[in-house]
């Protein structure tokens, strides 16, 4: 299963928090200058990612049950991201 979440807006954060129905933690978003990420943190083999316009940005790798996945682009554009978590 793979979930997606677009958003855009100018500004120095724009970041949320969800709780899927899988289970877990989504964190994604922009923070800092430039930096575009997508943490997620299930008890399940899992993993994120960042794509623009199709594109892959940044993925993690597979990412054990109980730990952190990170995709994470430093001097990303402040818009046009799309976040995303995966389960294995």
């Amino acid at each position: 299963m793979a979930v997606v979440l677009s958003l855009g807006a100018g500004g120095s954060a724009l970041a949320a928090v969800q709780y899927p129905a899988e289970g877990g933690t989504w964190e994604y978003g922009k923070k800092g200058v430039g930096i575009a990420f997508s943490y997620y943190t299930v008890d399940k083999s899992h993993g994120s990612s960042i794509t623009r316009n199709g594109n892959v940005q940044a993925k993690s790798i597979k990412t054990a049950a109980g730990k952190k996945s990170i995709a994470e682009k430093q001097g990303a554009a402040w818009t046009g991201y799309r976040y995303h978590y995966r389960l294995y």
